[in-house]
Order: C-alpha cells, then structure tokens, then sequence
C-alpha cells in the first residue's frame, strides 16, 4: 500500500474513532479498539517510513558517488583541455619560428591564421568616460538580517521564517 493511502487510511480511522457515540463502548473497549485499529494503520505507516526513508539514504549514497565520478571526469576533461591548450600554443610557436604557416597530409591540416584584432587595455584610468559604464551591484547581507532579527531589531521588509526538514542517518 502507498503511503499516503495508508495516512489517509488512519486518518480516517481517527475521524470513525472520534464521531463514535460514547455509549456504545466502555472506555476500556474503546481504548481497545482504538489500540488495534489504529496501531495496525501506524505499524503500516511506519514500516512504510523507515523503507522509504532506507531508499532516500541509498539514493543519496548513490548521489554522492555519482558527484565524485563526475568530479573525476570533469578534472580529466580539464586536463585535456589544458594539455590541447599547451600542445596548440607549443606547435604554434615553433611553427611560426620556423616559417611553417600551413602544413598537411591526408589527415590533417595546420594552418597558422590572422586573428580579428583585439582591444588591450594597458590603463583603465586614461581612457575617457565615453567608453565607460558604471554598473551598481546590490548584494543583501542576509546574515546581518537575521542577527538583527533574533535579537529583535525589526528590519523593514523583512521577516524571519523557520521550517522543518527530515534528518536521515
């Protein structure tokens, strides 16, 4: 059964157990029945838990190793980067000093080419305003917020707000 048909199930239970007349029971067979009716559903409920709960620890288990292989093979890619990066800029050089400017086979082609120019900046300050853009950047200290807040300084716009979580271990 689902699990939340099993807490739809004791809620039920719950509602059937509480618009029961009080007559038609003795205390003691009402505590009785609400025992067996009730503890049944919850035995249910929490078999059903501690199984989901078992999957939500596995998966994440799963998570954490499927983050450590992607942290292996994003370092290996990095690598290969910088390993094409320096190959490239070591043929490059060595072919330009020599004068090889297009080199080929059936494979492949080499072929030193002229780049678009590009703009270097070698003083900020001596360029003028009219190729300057101020950009204004607000960052919120929330941990500030906060501290202001439990000690009761109120902060306009602001609000505390406290939720819960599932601890899995």
């Amino acid at each position: 059964m689902k699990l939340y048909a099993i807490a739809e199930q004791y809620r039920g239970a719950m509602l059937a157990l509480s618009e029961m007349d009080p007559e038609e029971l003795s205390a003691a067979e009402r505590q009785q029945l609400m025992t067996d009716t009730l503890g049944d559903i919850a035995e249910q409920f929490r078999e059903k838990a501690l199984n989901i709960g078992a999957l939500i620890a596995n998966t994440q288990l799963e998570e954490a190793a499927l983050k450590t292989m992607q942290d292996r093979i994003t370092q290996r890619r990095k690598a290969a980067e910088r390993k094409a990066t320096w190959l490239t800029d070591y043929l490059h050089t060595h072919m330009a000093h020599l004068g090889f400017d297009d080199l080929k086979n059936e494979q492949i082609r080499l072929k030193i080419k002229k780049t678009p120019p590009k703009v270097i900046v070698e003083n900020a300050d001596l360029i003028p305003d009219a190729y300057k853009e101020t950009q204004v950047e607000v960052l919120i200290r929330k941990s500030l917020i906060a501290e202001d807040l439990k000690n009761g300084r109120p902060v306009p716009g602001t609000h505390l707000e406290a939720g819960t979580r599932l601890d899995i271990r």
